[in-house]
């Protein structure tokens, strides 16, 4: 169930989705399929890539990775998210 405060969605588990959580949490997860198109692209273009080209999409990649780095840094201390120090460690894995 989820109610609107402001712009901030709170959203407040019911005792079967509860059970729910705790048996996915419970299932192995599978082995995670990885697709970096940007990488594909760097090896299939070879030289035909223009160099320009190349550049402006990885710079592009790591601004949008910093701002996500620091989003999820600011996670444990943004007062209203829950991030447990076992929260983060997948989060620092990424």
């Amino acid at each position: 169930m989820q109610t609107r405060r402001n712009k901030w969605a709170q959203t407040v588990l019911t005792s079967y989705g509860w059970d729910q959580l705790y048996q996915w949490i419970e299932e192995n997860p599978a082995y995670p399929i990885i697709r970096y198109k940007l990488i594909v692209k760097m090896i299939f273009a070879g030289a035909d890539l223009h160099h320009e080209t190349l550049f402006h999409h990885l710079k592009g990649r790591k601004k949008r990775t910093d701002r996500l780095s620091a989003q999820y840094q600011i996670w444990p201390q943004n007062g209203t998210s829950y991030i447990s120090e076992l929260s983060m460690y997948p989060i620092e894995l990424a």
